[in-house]
């Protein structure tokens, strides 16, 4: 599952322009921009969702979900209700 937020991030983390991505995934700009703008999970197209996760990955970004295993240095979201209780 990818969040408009984790998208957004992971996007600028792999140093790609909206515009880059959206060329990269053969959608329009105007869908990469739907799809960060989404509050929670994107509702698209799987195959459009792939293809972003194949160009972040291309670019040096791997896409992660909770709780998941890292394999190397990243950055992850930490749900608003767990900020602070990390004990």
């Amino acid at each position: 599952m990818l969040t408009g937020r984790q998208l957004a991030a992971a996007r600028t983390l792999a140093g790609l322009k909206q515009s880059d991505l959206a060329k990269g995934c053969g959608v329009s700009v105007p869908t990469i921009k739907r799809y960060e703008s989404t509050k929670g999970v994107i509702q698209g197209n799987y195959q459009t969702i792939q293809s972003i996760s194949d160009v972040l990955r291309e670019n040096g970004v791997a896409l992660i979900s909770a709780g998941a295993v890292s394999h190397g240095a990243g950055a992850c979201f930490i749900e608003s209700e767990q900020v602070g209780n990390e004990d």
